[in-house]
This record gives C-alpha cells, structure tokens and sequence, in this order.
C-alpha cells in the first residue's frame, strides 16, 4: 500500500528544497510533489500520514561509527564521560562486587581527562579487584586502564618493548615497571587478546539495543569503520547473524580497520573478502581506512608543534612515501579511502596522500579524513582542490578547558568545518560512538555544530571563532546528502527524490524554527528505513 506524508515542512534537500507531499510505495520513493489532494489519494486507497505541521528529512546517516566493535565493548562496563575519579572507581568497584562469576571485567567510556597529566595506574584497580584482570577503555578508544592482573596475563612487565615507541606503548613508572595505562592500539590488542573479556551472548543483546536506539535517533544508514583486531572474526559473525535474521534496521556500510603496523600484512586479502562477502545496497565493504593518529587528550594526535609541557611530537602511524603508497594501491583497487586524522600534522599527511592518489590519475576515488580537529590554515584549501570530504562528529565542537591546557592558543583554532566548506569542499557527519561523548543522536551533534557549546548550555564556553558556526542546512546535509555520497550511495538515499529508497525521519519540531540551544529537545516521532518503519514515538498516531 501506498503511503502519502502530507501537512507538514518536508525538506527534500534537493534544488527544490521543500514539498507539500511525499509518496512512497514498497521500498521507494515514488513521488514528491507540490499541491496535494486528499481526495484523489484517499479513491485510491492510499495511507495518508498527516504531519500535523512536524518536519519530515531523508534518514540520517552516521557517516563514522564503531557499533559492532560496541556490541562488545559495552557489554558489560559503561562508564561516562562526565563521571569523575571517584565515581568512576565506585561503578567498577559496584559492577564488580555484583557480578562475581566473571572471570575477567571490561569496562569502556572513563573521560581521558580525568586522571590529569599523570593518568591512571594500576593500583587504582588493583585495590577494587587483585585477583582477576580489570580492563577499562578510555571515551575516546585511544587508550585504556588495566590492573595488574590484567598486565600480567599479557605477559607485560619491565622488560617489554613498545610497540611504537611514543606512540603506541605501554605507560611507565620512574622504574620503567608498566603503570597500568596503555596508550593507543598495539598495547591495547596485546592485553585484551591474552584476556579475552567478551561473551558472544552479551555482545548480541548490546548490538540489538544500540541498533534499536540509533533508529529512535533517526539514523537510517550507518558507516561501521572496521572491526577492532581483538574482536574481528567474531564482529563478522554478528553481523552475517543479524543479517541472516533479518536484525538490521540500518544499511551499513563498512571497511577495514589499520590501527597498528601489524594490521598492514593481508590487508588487501580481508578487504577483498569482505567486499565479495557483502557487496548490496544494504550492507557493504568498500572502504580501506587507517587511524592514523590518536586523539588531543591522550596526547597520541600528531602535531606540527609539541603539546603543551612537552618538549616533542609524535609522528602519524604512517606518512611520506609508505602512505601514499599504500593510498595509490588501496585506489587501484577500487576501494575508497577513509583516514582518521585528528594532529594537524597527521591531516597534513593525509591530505598530501590524498594529492598521490590524485597525481596517479584516480580522481573518482572517494576520500576521507575522518575527524578534522586541528588543521593548519594552509591545509584548509587542500581539501575542496584534493576533493578530500571532511568528516567530523559535531557534539565535539565545544569551548573545552582541557583542550586549552594541552593546545594553548591553538585549542580555538580547532574543527574549522565551516572555512573548509566555504573553500569548497563535502562535510560529513558522524558520531564516532561510542566515542561521542556526549551522545551519538544526529540532533545533539547538529545544535553543537550550530552554536559550538555544549547542548542545551547557551552559558557554556564558545569555541573560538564563533565565525565557524555550521549553518543548520549544512549540518543536515552532512547528515545526509554528503554521508551518502561518501558511501557511494548519493543515488539512493541522502535526498528525497521520486526514485531513491524510502529512508526518511520525521521530527515534532522544524529545525530551523527552534531556538539553536532547544535542538537536542527535538523528538523523532518515526524512522523509515527501506519503507519500513523502524521505530515510531508512542504520541506519534499515523491517522
């Protein structure tokens, strides 16, 4: 049966930007249009949805998400962002003494800013829990916080190299002994994988939820950014499960995940499996991407001046010749480029791998530099003339005194999305959950992107300059339009357009007729994905 919205603000994000109805039939689209008739839809039997004045956009797309590597990671500890030193240590010391048959704990989500320069050590956790391994990851993925019998099942003591020296290792104490505090990918794979935490059990009931809460937050589409090495055979499983049950109210789109140089050997074999494995408009690989830096608060981003009280920088994972390299190939394969690059010296080197894969002639290679925090002026231009899309999670785009002590005067120059898209250049939109900080709903992320506070705080801290405000159009566009032409799929979805997939979101409010500050108020009242309806608001009556 045919379903007609009509009697409220449709946003197409087409030329024509609004319409009086929308029309879909089965999967699709079928018609937009101006000058609706009731009459004529209710002879031909159709369901007509009045709005009732409420907003109707195409489904939003998370353009940068980890839910699968989620599913296992919040499956057992879910800390928050907000919570200091000693509420965290209560939660870890509650969650433990309640579940006393694990044989391990794993937790995620402790603010990186919390523990100060020094960070977090061992014995914090030695003292709630001695005798079975505690893991606990920071917000941002970047690092982690392990008791010692967690070290000592990975065989980590003393005498243990860093993987990356300075920037992959294992923090230590005055006598070289591990703190307990591992900074970045390497130390962290080392650790979990001598621990294995994870039930795949538990994984499954955390994926379910998290899926069910991003279609109450209108999220149609998400882009999965590669499964973690310590979970990937098994992430793999989940998904060919949800698929082969019929569990996925989102299309994913997905790619590897380089986070380390071990992950480099066999790239080009696993990426080939997975996109022979899942090649449809529903779920796909195509995409090789790199973390290539860490992030600002663990002091892992790579940049061209030292952080604050320190005396050098680190360098990218890979950079020079070795990325650019590896870029060309990747885009000789066919594949598109995703790089996460948050140190502007880190941006800089993707951009100039972005200027290889240009020179070798594949100009319709789509890339990306995922995050887009601190950018040099001069790099600004690069990425409209590389045609590089700027990805980036709004709800970051925040006055932040911790930034302030680690950047200086340079922490109001960071995420300037604005002057990047006046250059020219694609913004893309994502939530980087669960490493959002303040929640992955597209709504939170577009009020912080408009006013560059924190949600709903119009007394918090600006960040600096206000003249990097994001327009509420842009912002729902890099949510849409721009997410899908990331993923390939500007054809299908991203607009509404006779012809495209029905994925669509209604919303109680208009979002540009709401006070910036009250956007994260909002409510989705329905999510549409594929024709079908993934979740709807109990005040929300479709007669």
């Amino acid at each position: 049966m045919r379903k007609v919205f009509y009697n409220g603000t449709i946003y197409t994000g087409e030329k024509k930007l609004y319409a009086d109805y929308v029309i879909i039939e089965d999967n699709f689209i079928v018609e937009v249009g101006d000058g609706f008739d009731e009459e004529r839809y209710c002879k031909e039997g159709a369901e007509l949805i009045d709005l009732k004045g409420r907003m109707l956009l195409p489904g939003f797309i998370d353009a940068h998400a980890h839910p699968f590597t989620s599913a296992f990671q919040m499956s057992q500890m879910v800390l928050s962002f907000d919570m200091g030193k000693d509420e965290i240590l209560r939660t870890v010391k509650t969650y433990i003494e309640e579940n006393p048959e694990n044989d391990s704990y794993f937790g995620i989500g402790y603010g990186e800013h919390v523990f100060g320069d020094a960070g977090p050590n061992k014995g914090m956790l030695d003292r709630i829990c001695a005798d079975k391994p505690v893991i606990l990851v920071g917000a941002s993925g970047h690092e982690a916080w392990v008791n010692s019998k967690a070290l000592e099942r990975a065989g980590v003591d003393r005498s243990t190299p860093d993987p990356i020296p300075d920037v992959q290792f294992y923090k230590r104490d005055d006598e070289g002994n591990p703190s307990g505090h591992l900074i970045e990918s390497a130390p962290i794979t080392n650790v979990i994988k001598a621990v294995d935490p994870f039930v795949m059990e538990k994984a499954e009931q955390t994926l379910l939820k998290i899926l069910r809460d991003f279609s109450s937050y209108g999220i149609t589409t998400i882009v999965d950014c590669g499964f973690i090495p310590y979970i990937k055979e098994r992430a793999e499983q989940l998904l060919d499960k949800f698929i082969q049950k019929g569990l996925l109210p989102q299309r994913i789109f997905g790619s590897n995940h380089i986070n380390e140089l071990a992950e480099l050997e066999g790239w080009q074999d696993y990426l080939y499996h997975m996109r022979c494995k899942y090649n449809t408009d529903y779920v796909r690989f195509n995409t090789w991407k790199v973390i290539n830096d860490g992030i600002v608060e663990a002091r892992s981003a790579s940049m061209t001046e030292p952080f604050s009280g320190m005396e050098k920088t680190s360098p990218p994972l890979l950079y020079g010749e070795t990325l650019h390299s590896l870029c060309v190939e990747a885009a000789s394969l066919g594949y598109d480029i995703h790089l996460h690059g948050i140190g502007d010296h880190t941006v800089h080197e993707n951009l100039m791998a972005a200027k290889a894969v240009r020179d070798a002639g594949y100009e319709d290679t789509i890339i990306t530099n995922a995050h887009t925090q601190c950018v040099l002026k001069s790099d600004i231009p690069l990425f409209a003339r590389l045609k590089v899309i700027a990805n980036t999670t709004g709800v970051w785009h925040y006055g932040d005194l911790n930034a302030v002590e680690l950047l200086g005067k340079r922490a109001d120059e960071t995420f300037p999305l604005y002057s990047i898209v006046k250059a020219g250049a694609r913004m893309s939109l994502g939530s980087d959950f669960p490493g959002d900080e303040y929640g992955p709903q597209p709504l939170n992320s577009i009020e912080t992107g408009a006013t560059r506070q924190l949600c709903g705080q119009p007394d918090s801290p600006v960040l600096q300059p206000e003249e990097e405000r994001l327009p509420i159009s842009e912002l729902i566009k890099g949510f849409t339009e721009t997410a899908a032409f990331q993923v390939r799929m500007d054809k299908k979805i991203g607009t509404i357009k006779a012809g495209k997939y029905a994925d669509l979101v209604v919303l109680d409010q208009n979002l540009f007729d709401v006070n910036p500050y009250d956007i994260h108020k909002i409510k989705v009242c329905m999510t549409i994905m594929d024709g079908n309806i993934t979740y709807q608001d109990g005040d929300f009556c479709l007669k």
